[in-house]
């Protein structure tokens, strides 16, 4: 059965960086999706094609099938240098930035947490904060805090998260993520060794997050679910009015394939440098493509952005066809980073250069 290995070309190059690299399965698209090729299209499943956005079971976007992950479908790949691996992780530093001045990324949804931050994600921030901002005279101490951190983190965190609900599920991921990406990469020998003893602890947290994510019937309950009662039925009976509901699963299902696909990335990309030479990819889901539907502060707006464009999901592997049919501003930017990091940089120059022209 063909591999989803990164194939090394020589001492410099090599064939698609495990970052964001996520073939896809042909299994999952055999049991009805209108157009296995290419989108997988949830507002039009073949028992109620003309089915509406606003009717749509709020569990759809967490739809068992979605969560298959492919690890076997071997993809075309295109040449891409170190050199891009190496700026592509720069991007993804760039993002941990974004959360810390904004309070959002492009795979960190500004409402995942709205109505309730687990403690883990409030120290991984806390911790960012302090690392982003360190200067020579405090490097020491706050690397010290960086690494107990991530010690307690994962020491509290061992089981298989039976106990946890699927909010804190990925909030525990994305927390390890952060110390994850700056262990490996800040340089400090110290905090290296230290990550390099996580990455296969992530590797098993983020397989449970997507075994616990097919399992929960209306994940967008998780996200709207506060220690207030009072507070949380105001809430959902505001945000039922206007498909929040539906709202929330999408935001929650696709903040975990986002970050299912950076935190394999980030590990990856660091293997793939260190050792230069190919590392097995974890495999890939599927994403929305469309621009703006991200962003939406909404339940409403994002209705409204996700009909507007006829949004769909697409297979990873076969996310190439948008250089053919989409231009780059109407593609999410999370989008981009994937078909440059997947399908090389030549290749996504080229589409962008073609759109100017």
């Amino acid at each position: 059965m063909p591999s989803s290995f990164v194939p090394l070309i020589d001492n410099h190059t090599v064939l698609s960086d495990p970052f964001l690299s996520t073939p896809f399965s042909a299994d999952f698209v055999s049991e009805g999706f209108r157009d296995p090729a290419f989108y997988i299209d949830f507002n039009q499943p073949e028992q109620a094609s003309d089915q509406t956005l606003s009717s749509l079971d709020p569990d759809c976007f967490a739809h068992t099938r979605a969560w298959h992950i492919d690890r076997f479908l071997q993809v075309h790949w295109s040449p891409s240098s170190i050199s891009c691996i190496k700026r592509l992780v720069k991007t993804a530093r760039g993002w941990l930035s974004e959360w810390v001045e904004k309070g959002n990324n492009p795979f960190i949804h500004s409402q995942l947490y709205r109505f309730r931050r687990p403690r883990c994600i409030e120290a991984a921030y806390t911790a960012l904060t302090c690392y982003l901002h360190k200067i020579d005279s405090n490097e020491q101490i706050i690397f010290q805090i960086l690494e107990n951190q991530a010690k307690v983190l994962v020491e509290s965190r061992v089981s298989s998260g039976a106990d946890l609900d699927l909010l804190e599920h990925i909030a525990r991921v994305q927390a390890l993520i952060v110390h994850q990406f700056i262990g490996l990469y800040d340089g400090d020998v110290r905090l290296r060794q230290v990550a390099e003893s996580h990455i296969p602890v992530l590797n098993c947290w983020l397989e449970q997050l997507v075994q616990n994510a097919s399992s929960t019937t209306n994940p967008g309950r998780c996200v709207t679910a506060t220690t207030s009662d009072q507070h949380n039925t105001a809430a959902a009976s505001q945000d039922d009015a206007v498909d929040g509901l539906s709202w929330h699963s999408w935001i929650l299902a696709e903040s975990i394939r986002r970050t299912w696909l950076v935190g394999s990335g980030i590990q990856g990309s660091y293997l793939t440098i260190q050792q230069n030479k190919s590392v097995p990819c974890l495999g890939g889901m599927v994403l929305t493509t469309c621009r703006g539907i991200w962003e939406s502060q909404s339940a409403s707006e994002w209705r409204r952005r996700w009909t507007d464009a006829n949004c769909k999901f697409i297979q990873v592997a076969k996310a190439d066809q948008l250089f053919n049919c989409a231009a780059p501003d109407e593609v999410d930017r999370f989008v981009k980073l994937v078909l440059e990091a997947t399908f090389g940089e030549e290749r996504f120059a080229l589409w962008r250069a073609q759109a100017w022209n």
